[in-house]
């Protein structure tokens, strides 16, 4: 079973020469003792991804394929006009006054500002409600009560941000009362998984987790909020990160008490410091090879 909570930490880093920085931000207890292990074969396996990352297939796969890296669900043009609508947003939280259209949605193409194209699914009216109504990070237990009430839904496209650069995408238009401007659900998903530049069985084992997202961010950040996987009894768990020029590499990493323990999977937010604003950098997971969508918000 894979639950999503709210946890944030932050990031200490160490910037080495050459360009290249990593940290560790953590929950729980420090990482101590074997622990320093584990952090040097992190960067060994980083410091291997970021060299084969450049000029790979996974590369050119990533860079000619459509993977959103912005958020699915967008407020309306302007902002929300006080916290409460903001939170029930971000808890998922609607009411539905409309009827959801069975047909007649927008049109499956992907846009990019050259002009290339790619013809791609459209999901439902009632998927993309579901896609909306689902809880997001930034939401915590005051997200409660308050719900956003839709009037009106209708087929339109979005703007987003991808692995190709910006795109015009189909989208469904949510009206909702109050305000002129709708919220927006992207209507299509990605290409799919994407690649990895290296064998993800060189990194493995016992407390080394993949990220399961990345949080949308724009290029003048210098945090990044990423999902790391847990078991239900971690003491501790956080994220490993190392940064060059053309990548940031993350990594996930936990530290389980011992003995029994329930099966599912945690998956907490962690926000990590960067040495330098984002930009243009791929951001990929140290145990896949693999760069990372923003996901599913």
């Amino acid at each position: 079973m894979l639950v999503r909570r709210v946890a944030v930490a932050v990031a200490a880093l160490l910037v080495l020469g050459g360009g290249i920085a990593w940290g560790v931000a953590a929950r729980g207890p420090s990482e101590a003792g074997s622990a320093r292990r584990e952090q040097e074969l992190f960067r060994d396996r980083a410091a291997a991804v970021a060299r084969a990352w450049p000029g790979s297939a996974a590369e050119r796969a990533w860079r000619s394929g459509y993977h959103p890296l912005g958020a699915l669900s967008v407020p309306p043009e302007g902002g929300f006009r006080d916290v409460a609508d903001r939170r029930a947003f971000d808890g998922g939280l609607f009411e539905l006054r409309a009827a959801l259209p069975r047909s007649g949605g927008p049109e499956g193409a992907v846009v990019w500002a050259d002009g290339s194209r790619a013809s791609v699914g459209v999901l439902s009216a009632r998927d993309a409600y579901a896609g909306l109504t689902r809880l997001r990070p930034a939401c915590s237990a005051r997200c409660t009560g308050h719900r956003l009430v839709v009037t009106a839904v209708r087929p339109g496209t979005a703007r987003l941000a991808t692995s190709r650069g910006r795109a015009t995408v189909p989208a469904w238009l949510f009206t909702v009362r109050g305000y002129d401007r709708p919220v927006v659900r992207v209507a299509t998903a990605g290409n799919g998984p994407a690649l990895g530049a290296l064998p993800e069985a060189e990194y493995s084992g016992p407390g080394r987790e993949a990220v399961e997202y990345v949080a949308p961010a724009a290029p003048g950040d210098r945090r990044l909020t990423v999902g790391t996987g847990h078991g239900g009894c971690a003491t501790g768990w956080g994220v490993r990160v190392y940064e060059t020029d053309r990548v940031v590499v993350v990594g996930g990493w936990s530290r389980d008490a011992g003995g029994p323990c329930t099966s599912e999977l945690l998956v907490d937010p962690v926000t990590v410091a960067l040495a330098r604003p984002l930009g243009s950098r791929t951001v990929l997971d140290a145990v896949t090879a693999a760069p990372l969508e923003a996901r599913p918000w």
